[in-house]
């Protein structure tokens, strides 16, 4: 199957509409005492195939060991950019801002993992790993075309968005 051909193939997986609820639920939340709780099935029936595993297979299918080589080089980004901060703050005369900036990243880290799962709830996790993929790489561009720290730190800060809705679309 060419590219084409797969391409065509994860569109037509697109769900038209987000409001079909997975009815499986856990039996037993109600119980107020004593008894032992139902575990859910280990066996997964369609119903219980979550929205977005067609995407992500879909592209999977698309990527193959060209992902895998993009994973290596996430991985060879977020250990190197770290040390690519400092230089940029002491080339911009912000050094004393450093610790703010880094404060930011960390942060905006954390608080962006609920409201990533909440979207990805709503609109599905191919099309949240669509959008975390996107701050990334309008985050890139801030950082690269950033002639002050102001820029450079917004780029940092979305950086730190995309790439923390990106790990928890892809390794959750």
């Amino acid at each position: 199957m060419d590219f084409k051909n797969k391409l065509k193939l994860l569109l037509r997986s697109l769900p038209t509409s987000r409001t079909e609820k997975s009815s499986a639920t856990r039996s037993g939340s109600d119980n107020m005492g004593g008894g032992e709780e139902e575990k859910a099935p280990k066996t997964s029936s369609p119903a219980q195939v979550e929205a977005g595993a067609p995407e992500i297979e879909a592209a999977q299918e698309i990527w193959g060991r060209f992902g895998i080589r993009m994973v290596i080089l996430g991985e060879l980004d977020n250990t190197t950019l770290n040390t690519y901060i400092n230089y940029a703050a002491s080339d911009f005369g912000q050094l004393s801002s450093l610790g703010t900036i880094n404060t930011a990243v960390m942060l905006s880290f954390v608080v962006t993992k609920p409201p990533v799962a909440k979207i990805s709830n709503v609109i599905g996790r191919g099309q949240t790993l669509i959008f975390t993929i996107s701050c990334y790489l309008v985050a890139y561009i801030l950082m690269a075309s950033a002639t002050s720290i102001a820029p450079y730190a917004v780029g940092a800060v979305l950086r730190s968005i995309g790439q923390s809705g990106t790990v928890m679309m892809v390794v959750s």
